[in-house]
């Protein structure tokens, strides 16, 4: 009986583990081997483009893969920021194709593709542009597919006196432009693009040739192409008839594209009848290659005939002073890699702005420095101005028109009507004016004037002479402890040539304009203004922004902050 009841505890697991082999065994028949249908395969799939014999990747797009079957099985794939996919799929044939065209350089490039994964096997797949199927993006003309090619190697010129255009020639963060856009500067920025603003050197200036070279820091911003630049001896830098465009920022804007064609070549000043405006100046001149064959320099004409013609330096004059920069490469000044502050990119609401015309404001007349003057304007200080000025040409208009009988023209004077499209940047903007002053001389000659028409018992004419006192060289902002950096700074000259029976004033002196963002305003901490004037570099002169002041410009700018918050809260 014991050796019964043994036998009998071992069987029944025997007789499970009999059960399991039966049915492997007909689900092998049934289906053929487990391991061969559930080990994945692999794809390996990377998409490029060719440019000029170098290829470039294709990042964050989207592409749709199939599995065929029934039904068909679909996902979204999207490449990364090598432009590869990696993904394990189930054996199986499949399709890929891009959700959406892909747009480069004036071409809409679409790919689709068929393969096969093998179960525990890679399926290397590689697209390039020869693969795609393609189209123009919008009808694009040979001029626009350069511009779309080069327009990130173009440049707005930040310095002391003003602002124009340059373009990238070396990897390093060398930049090209006109001498008279740096003019010797002591101060200096690159602006790629909006938001984008880092700060620049200039490291050598040829001012015969008209040619300047800056350089940037390319650790602050990589997103940039470098323009390749015409070789003189290979050939003609151009000749007359070619076709041609240039890229520049005139009137505040960015990377505004013009074409013409060569009208003449003299030496090395090509004549064009491209369009160039103020802010092009040092911005180039490209072939349909996408080479600069020069520097875009000035303009000739008049609203009244055209726009006439464009000189424009050929880049035959800037290769030597390349030359002279490169050969001292490692020497020259390391710019900072730090973001400049700019222009917040949420423009000043219209109504806001509208509403400010019908408000009476003045400019804000701050306490300044010795012998300079500090104004304080808004843009909505500047439309309460215009408006007040357009009120008084209306009353002029009507105490004429108002008494003309039925036969003559009674219409009211026109005022401005902002629209749409009149976007106004948000900026707070400090003004240090030297001041104008009476002359030791003159001074002594009044009174002498007053003591001998006394005398005489007759008036003695006195002619008054003005002079500037002082010259503005720098300012700082500072909010609490914190330097305050200015979305735009420049210094102006003064000029005032005067000379009447009464009054003379001949002379020239530097003033300074310096933009703020309006956030910098916010009342919770003080502001403090820092300047230098050009007599004393050692000497800074602190003044404490008024409080009031202060208060009243942020609230001015109520609108916009709202409109900020608005933007800020689409945008997440």
């Amino acid at each position: 009986m014991r050796r019964s009841t043994k036998s009998t505890c071992i069987g029944v697991p025997s007789l499970v583990l009999a059960a399991i082999l039966v049915i492997a065994a007909c689900m092998l028949l049934l289906n053929g081997p487990i391991s061969a249908q559930e080990v994945p395969g692999k794809l390996l799939f990377t998409v490029i483009v060719v440019d000029e014999l170098v290829p470039k990747l294709v990042p964050f797009t989207d592409f749709r893969l199939t599995k065929h079957g029934e039904p068909p099985e679909e996902r979204i794939l999207r490449t990364d920021e090598s432009g590869k996919i990696t993904v394990e799929l189930s054996a199986g044939e499949y399709d890929i194709a891009t959700v959406k065209p892909v747009k480069y350089k004036g071409r809409s490039l679409s790919w689709s593709k068929t393969f096969k994964i093998e179960a525990g096997q890679e399926c290397v797949l590689k697209l390039t542009d020869a693969d795609a199927s393609q189209s123009a993006a919008g009808r694009v003309s040979e001029e626009g597919q350069v511009y779309q090619n080069v327009k990130t190697g173009v440049v707005t010129v930040e310095a002391d006196f003003g602002c124009g255009s340059g373009f990238i020639v070396d990897e390093s963060g060398l930049v090209l432009t006109n001498s008279h856009v740096t003019d010797s500067t002591r101060w200096a920025a690159i602006r790629f693009k909006r938001g984008v603003r880092i700060p620049a050197v200039l490291v050598e200036e040829d001012k015969d040739a008209d040619i300047a070279v800056l350089r940037f820091n390319p650790e602050a911003y990589k997103e940039f192409v470098v323009i390749g630049l015409v070789d003189p001896a290979r050939g003609p830098v151009a000749v007359e008839g070619e076709k041609v465009l240039a890229i520049g920022s005139p009137l505040s804007q960015e990377n505004i594209i013009t074409t013409g064609i060569i009208s003449k070549v003299e030496g090395d000043v090509l004549m064009s009848d491209v369009n160039i405006n103020p802010g092009n100046s040092g911005g180039p001149l490209l072939n349909l290659d996408g080479q600069a064959v020069g520097l875009t320099t000035f303009g000739e004409g008049d609203a009244r005939s055209g726009p006439g013609i464009s000189g424009i330096v050929s880049i035959s004059k800037a290769l030597p002073v390349l030359e002279r920069v490169r050969s001292k490469y490692s020497s020259l000044p390391r710019p900072s890699a730090e973001m400049l502050p700019d222009v917040s990119p949420v423009p000043i609401p219209l109504d806001a702005l509208q509403e400010a015309r019908l408000v009476e404001r003045k400019l804000y007349k701050h306490k300044g420095p010795s012998k300079l003057d500090c104004f304080i304007t808004t843009p909505f200080v500047d439309v309460s101005l215009e408006a007040a000025q357009e009120r008084e040409l209306a009353k002029g208009r009507a105490s004429r028109t108002k008494g003309r009988g039925e036969k003559g023209v009674k219409e009211a004077y026109r005022f401005t009507h902002m629209r749409f499209y009149d976007l106004t940047d948000p900026v707070v903007t400090i003004v240090m004016k030297p001041e104008l002053k009476e002359t030791g001389k003159s001074k002594s000659g009044g009174f002498w004037a007053a003591v001998l028409g006394g005398l005489s018992g007759t008036y003695v004419h006195h002619k008054v002479e003005l002079k500037f006192g002082d010259d503005f060289y720098d300012m700082q902002l500072y909010r609490g402890e914190t330097l305050v950096q200015p979305v735009r700074r420049c210094r102006v000259p003064a000029d005032i040539l005067y000379n009447d029976f009464n009054v003379k004033v001949v002379d020239s002196a530097y003033g300074g304009v310096y933009r703020y963002d309006p956030m910098v305003f916010e009342p919770s901490q003080k502001l403090t203004i820092r300047t230098r004037r050009e007599s004393n570099l050692d000497k800074w002169e602190t003044i404490k922004f008024d409080k009031k002041t202060q208060q009243k410009i942020w609230e001015e700018f109520k609108a916009w902050r709202e409109s900020v918050e608005q933007s800020q809260a689409g945008g997440s």
